[in-house]
């Protein structure tokens, strides 16, 4: 019997990998939402348009927008260790510096998916790390 419902639940966890597969391989990650170029990536608007204008799926321009933004952000471990970082940087701020933390990348990632008109939002919470409890 525990055979027959491991078998099943093997073959139903390779369906839903088949799906899934099938789903990322219609999205492409291309070269160029990687980087953009200089004076595009310094307005949001402009970067946003950049993005995702040859796209007609929001799922494409939202993993665009992802990809940029892991291209070109970096993680801000000096403001992270000094514990007293602004809660005040706005997505344009990390865009011109780009550096920022977990919630700064967030918000330039809705502020591009704002102006590329797709609906998104930040959830706030917490990450299981190392002092975790």
């Amino acid at each position: 019997m525990k055979f027959v419902i491991g078998l099943i639940v093997s073959f139903w966890f390779s369906l839903s990998l088949q799906a899934q597969t099938v789903f990322m391989d219609s999205l492409i990650i291309s070269p160029e939402m990687k980087s953009a170029p200089l004076l595009v990536g310094k307005s949001a608007e402009k970067l946003a348009k950049y993005l995702t204008e040859n796209d007609s799926t929001d799922t494409q321009k939202v993993l665009n927008i992802y990809t940029w933004i892991t291209q070109n952000i970096k993680y801000d471990l000096r403001a992270f260790l000094k514990i007293k970082y602004k809660k005040s940087a706005t997505g344009n701020q990390t865009l011109r510096k780009r550096k920022g933390l977990c919630y700064q990348y967030s918000d330039l990632f809705n502020m591009l998916c704002e102006y590329a008109g797709i609906a998104s939002l930040r959830v706030d919470g917490y990450s299981r790390g190392q002092n975790y409890y």
